[in-house]
């Protein structure tokens, strides 16, 4: 859940990272609002201060325009910028910030784990993770990394340990209840208060009255 990121985020700063001036440049859609909004409630509850906030239109791709974005955060000299948006932009902004000198921690949303393969360069790149394939915390987990290594020849993101998860924990509502959409659908609702929590590979799963999901997550630097 996106507010259930958010908020986590919030809390990391402020307990973790100890920070306390936050700039926010989000993705101009539904995510991005959304997320910045429960963010900065989240952030100024805690005793934080909301420097900036700034929409990144969803139209943005020329170095130019991530260049103004980083001059007005230089000037700003924020603690942090959190970044709910897509790792090509994060990329671009990161690198206009870097060219006027500026290196501040960035911290996002799940979406920034494709910041993995930009650690080298980006080292202090922060992201909600659901999953860490290099800690694993069960033995069906260390499995479940095994056989991906095997198949693949790399390690899982959290995408596919999610995707795993969601498909076995639908092919047991299957198993016990049958083909019917509708059964299925009510006993996939039903895990986590009337069913136990599924045993995942990314730890406890289960769902609140809203259909949300109720799980745990960290908060992961990207491996360099």
């Amino acid at each position: 859940n996106d507010n259930q990121n958010a908020t986590t985020v919030a809390r990391f700063l402020h307990d973790t990272l100890r920070l306390k001036r936050a700039s926010i440049v989000y993705e101009s859609s539904s995510y991005g609002r959304d997320f910045a909004k429960v963010f900065i409630e989240a952030f100024r509850a805690g005793g934080g201060t909301i420097v900036s906030r700034s929409p990144l239109p969803v139209s943005v791709g020329d170095s130019l325009a991530f260049a103004v974005y980083a001059a007005y955060l230089k000037k700003l000299n924020p603690d942090v910028l959190v970044f709910p948006g897509r790792p090509p932009w994060a990329v671009q902004l990161l690198r206009a910030l870097k060219t006027l000198g500026v290196t501040i921690p960035i911290v996002g949303g799940d979406d920034l784990s494709g910041m993995e393969a930009h650690a080298v360069e980006f080292p202090s790149v922060w992201y909600v993770a659901f999953f860490n394939a290099q800690k694993l915390a069960t033995p069906r987990a260390n499995d479940f990394v095994k056989a991906y290594v095997a198949a693949f020849k790399a390690l899982p993101e959290q995408g596919a340990a999610m995707a795993f998860d969601a498909a076995m924990l639908i092919g047991r509502a299957a198993r016990a209840v049958g083909p019917d959409r509708t059964q299925i659908r009510d006993y996939i609702e039903s895990v986590g208060k009337e069913l136990p929590a599924y045993d995942g590979i990314g730890g406890p799963l289960a769902f609140d009255a809203r259909h949300d999901v109720q799980k745990s997550a960290l908060i992961k630097r990207v491996d360099k």
